[in-house]
């Protein structure tokens, strides 16, 4: 029997009640299961601790006294008389047994009891009427004394040997009297609780459901068609809100479709204008399609053409085509190509046809007009309303020119290669950015192969930022420059800017290998300030160095000493042995002078005929003078050996030395003028000796 809507309503909240009911009692139940626990738990908890007692009382008092069973016994006489509701019980073991006899009050009155005695353990369990609790008694140290072993060799009993069991029985009837109230509680509840359920399913029926039956019998009504339908529910509560609310709703939707009927009118004219936009739009959306310079075609999912834009009959009449746009509407695609067209073109669609939202891409080469011309054609689905591949678009675009232009372009870009490749220079290409985006042969092998994509200047110079010449080049067009390379080599680096075909600038850098012309540069110099026959710089270049060194000391504030030498009587030496024998002379001072002072800080020179001169940067007056007299004290020591009239004679030479520390202010001359004074008063004091200013 099928049930109405409300019917189902009342049986769903009866339903409901009976799962409360049962919810209910489950719970009384647990609680009643749950007081039965923790009862029986404490009287477990009370017994225990009694026996504990008990048994703390028989250590403490009875352990080491002769007379200990009999105090026992009469401890177990008085807890039975003083205790309310609890029998206290005492079993033997076997051991008392044979030694004091058996006794029938203090047999095992249960099995528990002869568990105990056997194993040592305490038991806790409940018969019809009573608790029953039994707890070992237990051999200690001082029980051998009067208690002997349960084999009958007379040995003292062993430590932990059961003696005994004390057993405490306790009375179930005041926990059965409380368990009894308690489920007559429990059932005058659910009592009261089902007669609170059996009101609640009538009030929910009457209050509920039959307002609901009214209000859903209205709103079928209206669902209808019948506007003025209206409900009165009756009750001031929720439900009566609820059917105000749908009076007011339904009145609201018979106004607004009175008002529908009015604006039917009125959408029926926008429809139309719509319409008309649409329409305009269809045919600038074909003019924009006829103006483009590709062919433009659509076909459905089975390749049959829909529609030609207006570029095809352009292109045809240019190409000498006999075909026209109007001979393609509403045939197949594949009537116009070959077998192994027709294949390709499927495999093209394929992906598309299937649901790719992704156009594809080809290159073809048609025979037109009596020569090939390439195309590009784009594939690209044609979406209808719901989403779906309706069909396809072809676009086809000719690129002909373009591609003969890159020929020419290839053929331009080989014969560039050519030329460089055949330079006997390295040749490369930087961007903005300095990477390497070619190299010639030349090039590869110098920094190799592996260095395309490089920074240019990293890569030859090893240098943090670009060469003067990338940013010079990209502003002028051209520039160059020298550059030391990682290999060691020197080179002349040429940049020249280009144009690259999207616009953007790049630099040819061309390198020339100069190392054999900057190392010819660097002996020339060399022989320009070197003094030939004593190997140390001239007099031109010391005026150039002692400028600087001046300059030097006075921004770091440190001293500078001059030493001036000059050979004693070198004039006579000259013109009694000759000049051969002289330039000997100041061959030989020159190399001492060389090696006495250090290396790469002090410079010395030939400042003219046997006059020579030592810079001394940060030297002071005391560091001066010890390089003087090392040079002096050297040179002395040399023995000449120069011939007259074929006989060789010993000489030995000396020099006279000026030192001089220059002063604050103080001009170059004025500098060289007190070293020199000071040479000539070492010469006029006798020679072989070092002055200083």
């Amino acid at each position: 029997m099928d049930l109405r809507w409300h019917q189902k309503l009342g049986v769903k909240i009866a339903g409901i009640c009976l799962i409360f009911f049962a919810l209910l009692a489950f719970s009384l139940h647990w609680n009643y299961d749950n007081v039965r626990r923790q009862m029986i738990e404490s009287n477990e908890r009370d017994a225990q601790k009694l026996a504990h007692s008990v048994k703390a009382s028989i250590l403490t008092f009875v352990l080491g006294a002769p007379e200990g069973g009999a105090l026992i016994k009469d401890l177990v006489v008085k807890l039975n008389e003083n205790l309310k509701g609890v029998a206290v019980h005492i079993t033997h073991s076997r051991s008392l047994d044979l030694q004091y006899g058996v006794d029938p009050l203090e047999l095992a009155e249960h099995a528990n009891e002869t568990l105990s005695l056997a194993d040592g353990n305490e038991r806790f369990w409940e018969d019809d009427e009573n608790w029953r609790f039994a707890m070992p008694i237990k051999s200690v140290a001082g029980c051998g004394k009067c208690h002997l072993a349960p084999d009958g060799s007379g040995q003292p009993v062993p430590d932990g040997y059961t003696l005994g069991v004390i057993s405490f029985s306790a009375s179930m009837k005041p926990m059965n009297i409380r368990l009894t109230q308690l489920r007559a509680d429990l059932a005058r509840n659910l009592g009261i609780m089902s007669v609170l359920f059996v009101f609640m399913a009538l009030f929910m029926n009457i209050q509920v459901a039959r307002p609901l039956r009214l209000l859903l019998a209205a709103v079928q009504s209206v669902a209808r068609g019948n506007m003025e339908t209206r409900v009165n529910i009756g009750q001031a509560d929720e439900i009566g809100r609820l059917g105000d609310n749908f009076n007011t709703l339904a009145e609201q939707m018979e106004q607004s479709f009175n008002r529908l009927k009015t604006w039917n009118i009125d959408l029926a004219e926008e429809v139309e204008r719509q319409t008309q936009s649409i329409r305009e739009i269809r045919d600038r959306h074909k003019a924009i399609i006829d103006s483009t310079q590709r062919i433009i075609l659509t076909t459905d999912n089975e390749m049959k053409i829909e529609s030609v834009n207006a570029e095809f009959d352009v292109y045809a009449a240019r190409s000498n085509m006999p075909i026209r746009s109007a001979d393609l509407v509403g045939r197949s695609l594949f009537a116009f190509l070959a077998a192994d067209e027709k294949t390709g073109l499927q495999n093209l669609c394929a992906p598309i046809l299937a649901g790719s939202k992704e156009p594809c891409r080809m290159e073809l080469d048609v025979e037109l007009g009596g020569g090939e011309r390439s195309f590009i054609l784009t594939l690209s689905p044609l979406a209808s309303l719901s989403g779906d591949v309706a069909g396809l678009v072809f676009v086809l675009l000719d690129v002909t020119d373009k591609k003969l232009a890159e020929r020419a372009l290839e053929i331009e870009r080989n014969k560039l290669n050519a030329i460089m490749e055949g330079m006997d220079a390295a040749v490369t290409i930087i961007g903005r950015d300095g990477k390497m985006t070619y190299m010639n042969n030349r090039m590869e092998g110098l920094f190799g192969k592996d260095k395309m994509g490089a920074v240019c200047w990293e890569t030859v110079a090893g240098l943090k930022e670009r060469c003067e010449g990338c940013d010079a080049a990209f502003l002028t067009g051209r520039a160059s420059i020298e550059v030391k390379a990682l290999n060691g080599s020197t080179y002349l680096a040429t940049h020249a800017a280009i144009t690259d075909i999207d616009g953007s600038r790049s630099l040819v850098v061309v390198l020339e290998d100069i190392t054999y012309l900057k190392e010819m540069e660097e002996k020339l110099r060399k022989l320009s300030i070197t003094d030939k026959l004593t190997g140390l710089y001239n007099k031109r270049h010391f005026t150039e160095r002692l400028a600087d060194e001046m300059g030097r000391a006075l921004r770091q504030s440190i001293p500078l000493s001059m030493l001036f030498a000059d050979i004693d009587k070198f004039k006579s030496y000259n013109d009694t042995y000759g000049h051969v024998a002289g330039d000997i002379v100041l061959a030989r001072l020159g190399r001492i002078i060389a090696e006495s002072i250090r290396v790469h800080v002090d410079t010395a020179y030939r400042y003219g005929g046997e006059e020579f001169i030592v810079i001394l940067p940060g030297a002071g007056r005391d560091e001066a003078m010890a390089v003087a007299e090392r040079i002096r004290t050297v040179f002395a020591a040399q023995v000449f050996r120069p011939a007259v009239n074929g006989v060789e004679v010993e000489i030995v030479k000396t020099i006279s030395v000026g030192l001089a520390t220059m002063e604050d202010g103080e001009e170059m001359d004025a500098f060289i003028e007190r070293a020199d004074a000071m040479m000539y008063s070492a010469k006029k004091a006798g020679g072989n000796m070092a002055l200083f200013s």
